[in-house]
């Protein structure tokens, strides 16, 4: 199995503190076959590819009550369409901490994994049902008492950028003297050759959206949003935006959508999905992500803690993936620290003005105040998959353990763990 689809999102080098580098590529990239040979066997035709289906099954209303603490597994909607997986993995969390999954809605292909209805997704065919029957699935997590978070990867996605080259990156070089933004065939693509929508699209904005709030309707307790960010690896200088545009930096671009999105979901749960480093670095990275801007409009952050993705000599080690404890334990300690101070400066006004002000005009403590929301939590995405190291129930254990001593007893800032492995297979002894 090649390194690259051990990793999370997108893996990334750290040259220094300050710099970030992707050299590899995103986590489940070419997965989709082997996952379903892995949870099915030879046959893609076995009985057990049977969709997690009881009928017809009605949208379902959301947990009720929440956990207070939420500990998650990350389940692709291959892993998520399967009813032998499904079976699985409620027999593997019996009796552990785990009390929540992360389900693919749409992935970093683009494809949209449930059998939605929303006419955008018909229209783009980014429809490819996995999971033939989200309300039944739903009700069957539910009924077990499992929190379901819908993880729906935004600015990545190579089938939008297909059907809307108009609101796509394209490449400079593909484009030579042309000035024309409407084939597909001058996207620009990453290191993995994946296309890629400009993050100040609106129409991207609603579409993601419009994926949310169906979910949502149907059951799904919290949307959790990844790659919310402009593109990190490949050939940045070769990049053409048909919105973006140098007077606007890309952390505001980041900002507006992050408001944006809170102003759709007011009292929906979201999260969202973050590089690691951004919990050291005070700087967007050249991404356009800024922890204090996510701590602003979201009600759950999940960095991206994997030891294996800190560069050599990250506090003194040669190999910070076989020291789990000490990375998670200092990444987290600096994201409540940084929680810490935003929140002593968050001044709520709750004068009238601000309620007046345009979503994207408000100020963080304006946008917190309006929604009259909960503060902010943090809740790490942690590495369960060998890179690095061996990943034994000791390693993994170990950074639950260091999650859990940065928040302290008394610390209210956290909400839990969220563990990946683009496998789907999860060591109990572990949980």
């Amino acid at each position: 199995m090649k390194a690259r689809q051990f990793l999370h999102h997108t893996a990334y080098g750290y040259i220094g503190i300050g710099t970030l580098t992707v050299v590899l590529g995103l986590a489940i990239f070419l997965f989709w076959k082997e996952n379903i040979l892995l949870l099915e066997g030879t046959s893609a035709h076995a009985p057990a590819r049977q969709a997690v289906n009881a009928g017809i099954v009605p949208p379902q209303p959301q947990l009720s009550p929440l956990p207070q603490k939420v500990n998650g597994i990350y389940l692709t909607s291959w892993s998520a369409g399967s009813e032998r997986k499904v079976t699985q993995v409620l027999e593997l969390i019996k009796g552990t901490s785990i009390n929540a999954v992360v389900v693919d809605l749409k992935d970093y292909s683009g494809y949209v994994g449930y059998d939605s209805q929303i006419p955008e997704v018909m229209a783009y065919k980014s429809r490819n049902p996995r999971i033939r029957d989200l309300n039944a699935l739903i009700k069957r997590f539910h009924d077990a008492g499992i929190y379901v978070i819908g993880r729906i990867t935004v600015f990545q996605d190579p089938v939008l950028a297909k059907a809307r080259p108009d609101i796509a990156i394209h490449s400079k070089r593909k484009l030579g003297s042309s000035s024309s933004l409407s084939s597909s065939s001058t996207l620009w693509l990453d290191q993995l050759k994946l296309a890629w929508v400009d993050p100040a699209s609106r129409d991207t904005w609603d579409y993601v959206i419009a994926i949310g709030k169906e979910a949502s309707s149907r059951g799904v307790d919290e949307l959790n949003f990844d790659y919310v960010r402009f593109p990190a690896d490949g050939r940045l200088d070769d990049m053409i935006f048909p919105i973006s545009n140098a007077s606007t930096a890309k952390r505001d671009v980041i900002r507006n959508f992050f408001a944006y999105l809170r102003d759709a979901f007011p009292d929906q749960k979201i999260s969202a999905d973050i590089f690691g480093m951004a919990l050291i670095n005070t700087d967007d990275s050249g991404i356009g992500q800024v922890l204090e801007d996510v701590y602003s409009y979201f009600d759950y952050v999940s960095p991206m803690i994997y030891p294996s993705h800190f560069y050599a000599g990250f506090l003194g080690y040669k190999n910070p993936a076989a020291h789990p404890y000490e990375v998670v334990k200092y990444s987290m300690e600096k994201a409540i620290e940084r929680l810490t101070t935003y929140n002593q400066q968050l001044t709520i006004n709750t004068s009238s003005s601000a309620t007046e002000l345009p979503i994207v005009g408000r100020s963080p403590a304006e946008a917190l105040a309006q929604t009259g929301r909960s503060p902010v939590k943090l809740r790490p995405w942690l590495q369960s998959f060998n890179l690095g190291a061996t990943y034994t129930t000791a390693m993994i254990r170990a950074q639950i353990e260091a999650n859990a001593k940065s928040a302290g007893s008394e610390n209210n800032a956290m909400n839990g763990f969220l563990l990946w492995d683009p496998q789907n297979r999860y060591n109990k002894a572990a949980l």
